[in-house]
């Protein structure tokens, strides 16, 4: 939580510097870029490294193909749009995040300990 907003910041500025090398003619997407696949890898080393205490771990996994899927289409856009001019990779790419969202949001409903319970003796 301590690091919740120096990350937004770091976020919001890699998309400031994103925009201002766009107006120079650069176009510089590396900050923007670390930032924005960076915390895939390292969920990924996470989950290698730390078993979870919890059921259900895999579904992580999902929503990581999810987000991936999502970027895919993001950058396709105008492709797709082309298409038939009926949705762009753009609006894709939200509706494949938001079913990332609800896979999560179902992971952490569902999951359970997977540690026995340590109840008192009666």
């Amino acid at each position: 939580m301590l690091l919740l907003l120096p990350l937004l910041i770091a976020g919001g500025a890699s998309v400031g510097y994103w925009y201002a090398s766009e107006q120079s003619g650069a176009g510089d997407l590396r900050p923007y870029a670390f930032i924005h696949f960076y915390p895939v890898l390292l969920v990924l080393f996470i989950l290698c490294l730390y078993p979870s205490r919890y059921t259900r771990s895999e579904d992580i996994l999902g929503v990581l193909g999810l987000y991936a899927l999502a970027t895919i289409f993001e950058s396709l856009d105008k492709q797709l749009f082309s298409l038939g001019s009926l949705v762009s990779g753009h609006t894709v790419k939200h509706l494949l995040a938001s079913m990332a969202i609800w896979v999560h949001l179902r992971m952490l409903l569902k999951r359970s300990s997977r540690e026995p319970a340590n109840h008192p003796p009666a």
